[in-house]
């Protein structure tokens, strides 16, 4: 996923398989050891860590960075209280959405993010603003998947055996 999301991340930590992963962190893994540290391919001095835990009641254990992503078993109300008081945005999966690459299944379309430039173009190619284009929502799985903001527009294309091939556009909402 982040890898999906522009960051460096190493062949060694795409290349896991199940086996060697249960070689390495055992069944019932401790979430401190499957923290991933990657940069930004485009702005290397930008960090995602992707974190596997749990907040504990001491807010100075643990100091929020922006861009966190918090893998857990369910929703941890003091995470968000968190977030809210230190302004970061985080993101909260649950580790069984994580399990399949949903963007590699053999019937999802292609998506595309366009930049803000590409998005004007568009706009104004078809004439349209933002509230006339058809809704993806923010929480929708894609949009989770790739970080997805409100406002940001995505390029769909559909492959099938009866067209060659069908593009139509998102709008995050």
């Amino acid at each position: 996923m982040l890898k999906d999301r522009g960051y460096t991340v190493s062949d060694l930590e795409l290349t896991h398989s199940l086996s060697d992963f249960l070689s390495a962190y055992g069944h019932k893994p401790d979430l401190d050891r499957l923290r991933i540290c990657a940069s930004l391919r485009s702005n290397p001095s930008k960090k995602k860590a992707k974190h596997g835990w749990h907040v504990k009641s001491d807010r100075q254990q643990r100091k929020l960075t922006p861009g966190d992503v918090n893998l857990a078993k369910q929703n941890e109300p003091p995470c968000w209280k968190l977030a809210d008081e230190y302004s970061v945005k985080v993101e909260t999966f649950h580790i069984t959405d994580l399990l399949a690459n949903i963007t590699k299944h053999v019937l999802m379309p292609k998506f595309e993010i366009l930049t803000v430039g590409e998005k004007q173009k568009l706009l104004k190619k078809y004439n349209v603003e933002d509230k006339q284009m058809p809704r993806m929502p923010e929480n929708d799985a894609i949009s989770k998947y790739y970080g997805l903001e409100k406002g940001q527009v995505v390029k769909v294309t559909h492959n099938g055996a009866l067209t060659d091939s069908l593009v139509s556009y998102r709008c995050v909402t």
